[in-house]
């Protein structure tokens, strides 16, 4: 089996970024980079479910590796043979966790390029300190290290016009039982507590939003979170919808069919970006550099005592999302959708 010779002018990248899905989601915006920086290049992305099902259709990726968690020595052997067959240039960790910087320094490649972190930095020949600024702007500076420079920072999906079509029948029975055109889509869930706007809180907002501006709310769910949503459905008097058990993919498109997202700051908000839809996000503790910065999408400003840390607060104490009200937020949500609308 012959390794893949690296020609002048048709250079060979791999993005690692295993997860987290939002995580992954925003690091799409590289892919995009390194195609129009570097034309004719191959693009390479390794990452893990339930992201490696989203990224499927990019025309900026040209093959996906799966990265299986807890996988057998021998497949992950048979894994690291197959991206040093692919004789990278250049790889960009924008992950840099142990696992990570262990398959990046395994790549071969001669330039392994990562973020300047503890022991790991061994892994990579280039070890960039982390900056400040949106997301995607950090993770660009893995490029900027090799020479390649963008001003580009949207991530993108790419969804089939079957699962574009599902969804927009979905908008439109919703919106008419609602007697309205409009639809907009809710994450009330998050993995950490700390992360998530109480279910009473999402219920009255919801029902002002859709008020406000016309529009059928759609509470979105994943496994495990299906009580959630009911629980939102209930609250709000049957006001808020909830979704069908869908793929990601089609949670995606939904997203995509949907005027604007509402949620706590977890991947779905990632994913409206990607697919061109505003947002107004209710941070809690998450920082500042979650918030792609144009105008379409915005966050409830009000910043608890922890959120420059993060603290993981424990108990009932999370004062920052238990105490916060839908008529606190509600003006910064008017603001910014009243410029959406026009209204």
């Amino acid at each position: 089996m012959k390794f893949l010779r690296r020609k002048a002018g048709a250079e060979r990248f791999l993005i690692i970024q295993l997860r987290q899905l939002g995580d992954v989601v925003l690091t799409t915006a590289l892919a995009r980079i390194l195609k129009e920086e570097r034309p004719g290049c191959f693009v390479g992305f390794l990452t893990e479910e339930p992201s490696y099902e989203l990224l499927k259709g990019s025309p900026y990726i040209d093959e996906l590796y799966l990265h299986r968690r807890k996988d057998s020595f021998f497949n992950e052997a048979k894994l690291i043979f197959k991206l040093r067959k692919r004789r990278f240039n250049a790889v960009f960790d924008t992950m840099s966790n142990p696992t990570s910087a262990i398959i990046t320094y395994l790549t071969g490649a001669p330039r392994r390029i990562g973020y300047d972190t503890t022991i790991r930095r061994s892994a990579y020949t280039d070890a960039v300190p982390r900056s400040d600024g949106y997301v995607v702007d950090v993770k660009r500076t893995l490029l900027e290290r090799y020479g390649i420079k963008s001003e580009w920072n949207r991530p993108e999906l790419f969804l089939s016009e079957e699962e574009k079509s599902w969804a927009e029948e979905i908008k439109r029975t919703l919106a008419a039982n609602a007697g309205t055109t409009r639809l907009f889509t809710i994450d009330a869930t998050h993995k950490h507590r700390y992360r998530r706007w109480t279910i009473d809180g999402y219920a009255e907002l919801s029902k002002m939003l859709s008020s406000r501006y016309d529009a059928a709310p759609l509470a979105l769910w994943g496994p495990g979170e299906e009580w959630v949503v009911k629980e939102l459905a209930e609250k709000s008097g049957g006001a808020v919808a909830v979704a069908p058990q869908t793929t990601v993919r089609k949670m995606a498109a939904l997203i995509e069919a949907a005027d604007f997202h509402i949620g706590n700051c977890s991947a779905p908000r990632h994913i409206a970006v990607a697919v061109g839809t505003p947002t107004f996000i209710i941070p809690g503790t998450s920082q500042i550099s979650w918030l792609h910065p144009d105008e379409e999408h915005d966050i409830d400003p009000f910043a608890p005592p922890c959120a420059e840390c993060g603290n993981k607060c424990g108990g009932d104490e999370r004062k920052c999302m238990l105490e916060r009200t839908a008529e606190e937020i509600a003006p910064y949500a008017y603001r910014w959708g009243d410029k959406l609308f026009g209204n």
